[in-house]
């Protein structure tokens, strides 16, 4: 039996048990057909050999990476609302960061990845299958291995650091770098310094790399005199910014605001917990 030092206390859904059951009962249906949903395209890509193109690779390694945060995550979420528990171990809350890293970070190198995909497509047709296609599986690959390989010396850093006597409260529902850190007695400055360069490296490179792609693909649709090619490529965009607003303003409220609340509200000690879900 785990004893009490080994847990961490996670912000609770505030209400009546009455209200989070009704919580319980609306998110349980929407997590199963979340998950269903996404098995469902994983089997369709897999089944039809028309799709086995570089784009629909991509969309089945946001599916995984989906799939793998819903997985990690929403189970102890439902836990609390039925138990209103909201301890949950140091273990476990280890194998959370690992994979809501993983899951954002891997989300981004796609998002990155579908716009240079469609840059070639357009800016370079003739060029496109020598470029991209014959590389789909190595370039999948690549990216799952990066952002694995640049999270598995965060649980290293974290995992000897001991938790604090008191105070193991944290800000968000999720366990999250920055709350993991502000309940650890250890120096994390190596932590904060680490996940600084990780921001830099795996989220401003590859935002960098959609702005240029689409610097030079609207002004490619401009010049070209085929309206069919003008329509199919702005599609392609409209598509693709679609997704990367779906992901990043999520992303941005989640992890920017939230900051910037705690700082405003760091003398109001009855509204920090709630005010401050999860951070990046």
């Amino acid at each position: 039996m785990e004893s009490n030092d080994s847990f961490i206390m996670l912000a609770t859904f505030e209400g009546p048990y009455s209200v989070q059951l009704c919580a319980f009962g609306l998110f349980l249906p929407l997590f199963v057909v979340t998950i269903v949903a996404n098995v469902a395209v994983l089997a369709t890509v897999a089944a039809r050999v028309d799709l086995h193109k570089p784009m629909y690779m991509f969309l089945c390694s946001l599916v995984v990476a989906d799939l793998i945060s819903s997985v990690s995550t929403m189970p102890k979420q439902f836990q609390m609302l039925l138990t209103g528990d909201n301890r949950i171990l140091y273990t476990t809350c280890m194998a959370q960061i690992f994979w809501i890293n993983v899951f954002v970070i891997m989300q981004v190198l796609t998002l990155a990845a579908m716009a240079f995909d469609r840059y070639v497509a357009i800016c370079f047709p003739l060029h496109y299958h020598t470029i991209v296609t014959g590389k789909r599986a190595i370039i999948i690959f690549s990216l799952w291995s990066l952002t694995i390989s640049a999270f598995v010396p965060v649980t290293i850093l974290f995992a000897p650091l001991k938790l604090k006597d008191s105070d193991r409260q944290m800000q968000g529902i999720l366990c999250d770098n920055i709350g993991f850190a502000r309940v650890s007695a250890g120096d994390t400055r190596i932590h904060e310094a680490y996940g600084s360069g990780i921001i830099v490296v795996l989220i401003a490179l590859p935002l960098s790399v959609i702005s240029f792609t689409y610097f030079r693909i609207l002004p490619e649709c401009k010049r070209t005199h085929s309206s069919d090619f003008k329509n199919k490529a702005m599609y392609t965009l409209f598509t693709h910014f679609l997704l990367l607003m779906l992901f990043f303003i999520p992303l941005f409220l989640s992890a920017l605001v939230p900051r910037l609340g705690c700082e405003t509200s760091a003398a109001v000690p009855s509204t920090q917990v709630s005010s401050c879900p999860y951070q990046m």
